[in-house]
């Protein structure tokens, strides 16, 4: 278990929306933040808008598609791979590095659920991780074995 790991992960709607005010409230503190988004698509107005956050917060999304991964044809699907690879990369590297105090990790639940990254390559880049860096998890679902690296673990559900 790392302190410095939390997730925010359920079937209701605000789990990134948490993790962004969990973030806006630490750059107000001086802290560095980035945000690497995965599964969305990129949504370019979005995208846009959280760039006026910056330099404080930054946002990386390394998909070419402005559909979400999942509702993409097969095909299409194969060619984000690389780009979620790439941002697998970025991430690793972040961490590694030491480049910001908070990184949200947005959706990586879900790329770990459908099997692009294993758990194991995620348990490598933790062990290789700049013990300073927290990190922010979001997802869907909770996949089998991540609970044990995460503090704190918020599920986000729709009451009504």
């Amino acid at each position: 278990m790392d302190e410095n790991i939390q997730i925010y992960y359920g079937n209701g709607k605000g789990k990134s929306s948490a993790a962004l005010g969990l973030c806006i409230k630490e750059a107000s503190a001086g802290k560095n933040i980035m945000i690497v988004q995965f599964l969305k698509g990129n949504n370019q107005e979005r995208l846009e808008f959280l760039r006026k956050l910056e330099p404080e917060i930054r946002m990386f999304c390394f998909e070419q598609t402005a559909t979400c991964f999942c509702d993409l044809p097969k095909a299409l699907q194969e060619d984000q791979l690389v780009n979620i690879r790439n941002a697998w990369n970025f991430v690793k590297k972040v961490t590694r590095t030491g480049e910001c105090d908070i990184l949200v990790i947005d959706e990586i639940l879900g790329v770990i659920d459908i099997g692009i990254i294993t758990l194991d390559e995620f348990r490598e880049m933790l062990e290789e991780k700049e013990e300073s860096v927290q990190l922010i998890l979001t997802g869907s679902c909770l996949p089998s074995g991540m609970a044990e690296f995460a503090k704190n673990i918020y599920c986000i559900s729709m009451v009504k």
